[in-house]
């Protein structure tokens, strides 16, 4: 029986042994297939050298890095006619990457509250313009609620709120006291500001 055993044992080195110098054959063949095919001159030689059965996996992909690179069109080192502006710039980002949907709902959420608080805003603001002539007789409207009259005159800077049928809403800052409202007529208004 012991010697059935050290049979199958030396079998088993042996075909261990036979694998081994497989594999180191295959991989110097690998490489001499792989030297040949980098040093092809065309790129069609080089590509059909990557359906070789000969070739290992790391020499493949070896060889297809290198394809790669050659076939890789040449960058820019300078800047040749126009660059792109800004929005051509946005669309090609977009355009190479899909959006995900989560991402686009909770950007719309982020944006909605910022656009809707920037457009109240904008309608809310006043714009500054110049008294083209003076205007006698105006009454301003503190914020306690209290009024006075008073004469604006030419060349004074107020701030227009909005325009109604009687007039223009304005507004003139009072220190210590805060904004005065009045409505004035739109005569007394210069559009130039």
């Amino acid at each position: 029986m012991s010697t059935r055993l050290e049979r199958l044992e030396a079998a088993l080195a042996q075909a261990a042994g036979a694998v081994g110098l497989s594999r180191r054959r295959l991989r110097q063949a690998s490489a001499d297939r792989l030297a040949r095919a980098l040093a092809a001159p065309s790129q069609r030689e080089k590509l059909a050298a990557l359906e070789d059965p000969i070739l290992t996996r790391a020499d493949r992909r070896r060889l297809r890095e290198q394809i790669g690179v050659s076939l890789a069109p040449e960058t820019r080192s300078g800047p040749v006619g126009r660059r792109r502006g800004m929005i051509s710039r946005i669309q090609v980002a977009l355009s190479r990457r899909r959006l995900n949907p989560f991402t686009v709902v909770i950007g719309a959420l982020v944006a909605a509250p910022i656009v809707t608080a920037s457009g109240l805003a904008l309608i809310h603001t006043g714009q500054g313009a110049r008294l083209n002539r003076t205007c006698t007789d105006v009454v301003l409207t503190r914020p306690d609620g209290t009024t006075r009259t008073l004469t604006l005159s030419r060349g004074d800077w107020v701030v227009v709120h909005g325009h109604s049928r009687t007039g223009v809403r304005i507004t003139m800052w009072a220190p210590l006291i805060g904004y005065d409202t009045a409505t004035v007529s739109q005569t007394c208004l210069d559009d130039a500001r």
